[in-house]
């Protein structure tokens, strides 16, 4: 469509131009700092808002990090210095998890005398929030304008996949891991682009806090890493770079690889490095567009797909197969990682794909009308990026409760009792029927399909309770036997539903015995199962009517029964 020649101008002018309807050409320069710095400071307060939404609806962790609250324990236990195993679930789980997040939160709880649990309930989130203004700094570097770069950060500091596994107790790893490789990733462009001394010395730092910090989100470094060579290094130089900083990693790691690598041999890393996923995983998420974790109508993925078109179209691929990247070489993590090129994408959308739209229809409304009318079709972009923001924080806000609740003191209580009133070498099999149909329901974003990893009482049981729990997965990725538990798991949870005769079938085909059975209860609020009665109405009581079971404890949140020969034994 053509415009008459009085009102054309070019695009990002006119983006930034809508909030004080047509600054003065020799101003305009200045004002798009102004709404730059104006974005982003709006988008880090948007996300200290929405996670502090999840933070302060309850007193404890959100969701997982029992695992890495007992290591970090551990850790202050022995002065600092790597324990060889750690005690979690009487396993003997080799202490192989990158540390970086372990001694942060120890030294946050020693130096300043607060609670561990607390550290784990609050750390992860001031760190991922500290990740959207490291994600700025990269925007700023891949995006063709200022304006793009912000509204890249706002979509990425509101978008559910870029902190949903991130603010959990879990977290603490991956949000450490997100925000060095952030940095990392920002610092190679630069050094590929410059060829400064310092850029290179800052991406081996980086690169080496990302290791020290989440295995994972390393790979994921590292396969990127790769692609920004080919994309803007390709030379003798970007070469020597790039062997200076892989080499440096490697040294600068050291302390911590060796010293696994010393009391376990490679075998926990070759182990931990078969749960990736597979390349039939990554297409099928493709195929399903599991981008950005938006509960309701997917807004942002929609932007974002519309930047991958325009992409695609005019031959700017670099972020395309960098996306493609990601699901196809590591799709365990993929939709985490995604949201950093899908918010680069959304951003393009809007500024090429949106915007010129309206910048092309309203000034042909307005011709001919009068001041107020003009006034009013300049706004109209403004307004629409307006409301499509508002829209995605409430969606935001509305895109875990369930994953991202937290243990209730009724079940912290009913593990205490555990702790208090069962024989030290007591087993349990522990039942929250997460991850069967019945879970969930009509559930939406994260919540739906959720899986073990989302399951926090299986997870913190044996931290809390101090007893074996028999079909917890967590933590046996180092020892090779990751996928036996987690069909362990998923096996013993489709009893929620059935009866006792299910627990005697899982124990004997799974060769796994047990003492006690802890069966989650709670109601629509806390509870896993979107049933008002809570979970496992069935199961429980199938085991109050069995003369195999005794029931020894019962609150709203859990109920505890033992076998009777365990009893009597």
């Amino acid at each position: 469509m053509s415009l008459p020649s009085a009102m054309r101008e070019d695009v990002p002018a006119r983006a930034v131009g809508v909030l004080l309807v047509r600054p003065p050409r020799h101003l305009r320069s200045l004002f798009l700092t102004r709404a730059e710095t104006l974005i982003v400071v709006g988008s880090v307060v948007a996300a200290m808002v929405i996670r502090a939404h999840y933070l302060f609806a309850g007193n404890f962790p959100l969701n997982d990090g029992g695992l890495f609250y007992l290591m970090t324990r551990e850790l202050q236990e022995a002065h600092f210095r790597l324990p060889l195993t750690t005690a979690y679930n009487h396993a003997q789980i080799p202490f192989a998890y990158p540390p970086l997040g372990f001694y942060a939160a120890a030294v946050v709880a020693s130096l300043f005398h607060v609670d561990l649990l607390q550290v784990f309930r609050f750390l992860p989130a001031a760190i991922n929030v500290t990740c959207v203004i490291a994600f700025y700094g990269l925007a700023r570097r891949l995006l063709d304008s200022p304006l793009q770069a912000a509204l890249a950060t706002a979509v990425f500091a509101i978008a559910p996949r870029s902190f949903i596994w991130y603010i959990m107790g879990g977290g603490l790893t991956r949000s450490f891991g997100l925000l060095f490789a952030l940095l990392a990733l920002r610092s190679l462009h630069d050094m590929y682009r410059n060829g400064r001394y310092r850029d290179v010395s800052a991406a081996a730092l980086f690169c080496t806090l990302t290791l020290l910090s989440h295995i994972e989100t390393a790979y994921f470094l590292a396969f990127s890493a790769v692609m920004f060579f080919l994309w803007i290094g390709r030379s003798r130089r970007g070469v020597i770079e790039s062997a200076i900083v892989g080499l440096a990693t490697i040294l600068l790691s050291a302390p911590w690889w060796l010293t696994v690598m010393l009391g376990h041999g490679v075998s926990p890393f070759v182990s931990a490095a078969q749960t990736s996923g597979s390349l039939l995983e990554g297409v099928l998420l493709l195929t399903l567009a599991s981008f950005t974790g938006e509960p309701l109508f997917p807004v942002l993925t929609a932007l974002a797909l519309l930047g991958l078109l325009i992409c695609w179209r005019r031959s700017r691929l670099f972020l395309v197969y960098w996306l493609l990247a990601m699901f196809l070489l590591d799709a365990r993590a993929a939709p985490n990682f995604a949201t950093i090129p899908l918010s680069l994408l959304a951003a393009i959308g809007v500024t090429e794909g949106m915007l010129p739209i309206l910048a092309a229809v309203a000034p042909a409304r307005a011709v001919g009308a009068g001041k107020l009318a003009r006034i009013a079709s300049t706004a109209a972009p403004l307004v629409l990026v307006l409301l499509i923001g508002c829209y995605a924080i409430v969606s935001s806000i509305e895109a875990a409760p369930q994953t991202l609740g937290s243990l209730t003191p009724g079940e912290r209580a009913a593990m205490g009792w555990v702790d208090a009133n069962t024989p030290a070498s007591a087993r349990f099999l522990v039942i929250t029927g997460l991850g069967t149909p019945a879970s969930g329901g009509a559930q939406i974003g994260e919540d739906r399909g959720r899986s073990w990893g989302a399951d926090r009482t299986t997870e913190w049981f044996p931290v809390l309770a101090g007893r074996v729990s028999v079909a917890t997965p967590q933590g046996y990725e180092w020892l090779g036997e990751a996928l036996r538990r987690e069909l362990d798991y998923v096996a013993a949870q489709a009893c929620a539903q059935a009866d006792t005769d299910c627990l005697d079938a899982w124990s004997r085909q799974h060769g796994e015995t047990f003492d006690y059975l802890y069966v989650t209860r709670g109601n629509a609020a806390d509870a896993y199962s979107p049933d008002p009665r809570g979970c496992c109405g069935n199961l429980r009581r199938s085991l109050s009517a069995s003369p195999e079971y005794v029931l020894v404890y019962e609150s709203a949140s859990a109920s505890i029964f033992a076998r009777h020969d365990a009893v009597f034994r």
